[in-house]
């Protein structure tokens, strides 16, 4: 259906790509011939189709290591063979964007806040400690210095909520921020209202683009103004996360899938001298 369909749309016969992750049949086997596209074998579709490429295992196991290195090659050796892709070297520029692709969706999923793992990572040690100790003096019956030790873990008990209560607090000053940023967006949504209106003949298409072009640095400037509220309050660190939240009640930063990809594009759009 698939080979009909390309046929009636583009007057030419398809050529198919088949990727086998797991073992071909012995009929199928037997009938592939040699290609001369990397990685793969050639299978009869006379027909149905310009050519049929068939990528296995086998296929890419041949390869001298100089060609798995092309982008085709480390593609199928990812799909086929389930290679880590930070083991996939490449110059491709294809590839290095599909290996910047996944460490961003890593990075997202695991929220991007590394130093908070190893801020807890921390405190159990801590605790472990104390348990420790605490065991140890009971082991010795010494109540005095017993009674030490839990009066020690439970000041350090205190300090961590102090630290989490400080986080919580720097958390609501994000909504000021946010207000901060959200008055002075609107400030200039309505200068905005006062510009030329668009023209009833123009290009469906060229509006589009012309929103998506105003949303975007509608939406980097809500940034900017974001990150000036923090730095205005002595704040050196911004906080992405609070800021895309933000950002979004506003209708704003809807494509940005994580943090990374929204911090990289700002650190674009600052870089273009906010154009």
């Amino acid at each position: 259906m698939y080979a009909l369909q390309a046929y009636r749309r583009y007057k030419k016969d398809p050529v198919m790509l088949i990727i086998c992750s797991g073992t071909l049949s012995d009929d199928v086997a037997n009938l592939l011939k040699s290609s001369d596209v990397l990685g793969c074998r050639r299978y009869p579709c006379e027909g149905w189709g310009a050519k049929c490429l068939i990528m296995t295992k086998e296929s890419l196991s041949t390869l001298t290591a100089s060609e798995k290195r092309q982008p085709f090659a480390s593609f199928g050796l990812f799909l086929t063979q389930s290679v880590p892709f930070s083991e996939l070297s490449s110059d491709d520029e294809t590839t290095k964007m599909l290996q910047s692709l996944a460490v961003d969706h890593y990075m997202s999923l695991i929220g991007n806040e590394a130093h908070l793992i190893d801020f807890f990572k921390a405190v159990l040690d801590k605790q472990e400690i104390f348990y420790n100790k605490i065991l140890a003096l009971a082991d010795d019956d010494d109540k005095p210095r017993l009674r030490e030790a839990i009066n020690d873990a439970q000041v350090e008990q205190r300090e961590l909520k102090r630290k989490l209560d400080q986080l919580e607090d720097d958390g609501d000053d994000g909504d000021d921020d946010y207000n901060n940023a959200v008055d002075d967006s609107n400030g200039n949504a309505a200068d905005d209202n006062t510009d030329d209106t668009v023209d009833d003949n123009n290009d469906v298409d060229d509006d589009r683009v012309a929103d998506k072009k105003t949303l975007y640095k509608k939406g980097m400037e809500f940034v900017a103004k974001y990150k000036k509220a923090r730095m205005d309050k002595g704040k050196k660190r911004m906080d992405w996360q609070a800021c895309m939240a933000a950002g979004r009640k506003e209708g704003l930063l809807l494509n940005y899938k994580n943090t990374n990809t929204l911090k990289n594009q700002f650190a674009k759009f600052e870089g273009n001298g906010d154009e």
